[in-house]
């Protein structure tokens, strides 16, 4: 059992380069990842005589969601803790800074030149501090939807009833 821990643990460490020595198949399409280990690698990463090995712990297939962001598509794979989008809580907090400035008094041209951004830019950022309470929560807690992501807030005509906004974006009642 130590030789087990000690070989996830490096896995872990060393990064995807050396746990891909470990990987004989791996296969994504319709929502699933289907990986085989190689029974050889893993064996000599034990210790252990190749036939000892149960074939059932070589292989698994699990479900997964992905998430785009601009070019970048992101696997989602298992339970995950909640992570925090840094692109939606930048442009959230751009958005609340931005409106108080508003507010304040700052004409929305000067904002603009002052941020090296266009007005038409900072006016999509600015709508989303109306965002409902309770979207604005999972942007901070990272528990928005897998296809929440900024582009999709300034694509979408969002309605100013917040029940609306919810639906609208996928979040459960």
């Amino acid at each position: 059992m130590d030789r087990t821990i000690e070989l996830a643990r490096y896995v872990r460490d060393a990064g995807i380069r050396e746990a891909a020595a470990l990987i004989e198949t791996a296969t994504l399409g319709n929502g699933r990842i289907d990986v085989q280990l190689s029974s050889r690698a893993l064996a000599a990463g034990l210790g252990l005589a190749v036939d000892t090995l149960n074939p059932e712990v070589l292989r698994f297939n699990n479900p997964f969601t992905h998430r785009r962001r601009g070019v970048e598509m992101k696997i989602v794979a298992g339970t995950q803790k909640p992570v925090p989008d840094v692109a939606l809580l930048r442009a959230l907090r751009n958005a609340h800074c931005w409106a108080d400035a508003i507010k304040s008094g700052t004409a929305l041209k000067r904002l603009a030149s002052d941020m090296n951004r266009t007005e038409r830019y900072l006016a999509r950022i600015i709508a989303l501090s109306g965002l409902s309470p309770k979207i604005q929560a999972a942007i901070i807690d990272g528990s928005q939807p897998n296809g929440l992501t900024v582009r999709r807030l300034l694509k979408t005509n969002l309605p100013l009833d917040w029940g609306e906004q919810e639906r609208l974006l996928g979040f459960e009642g």
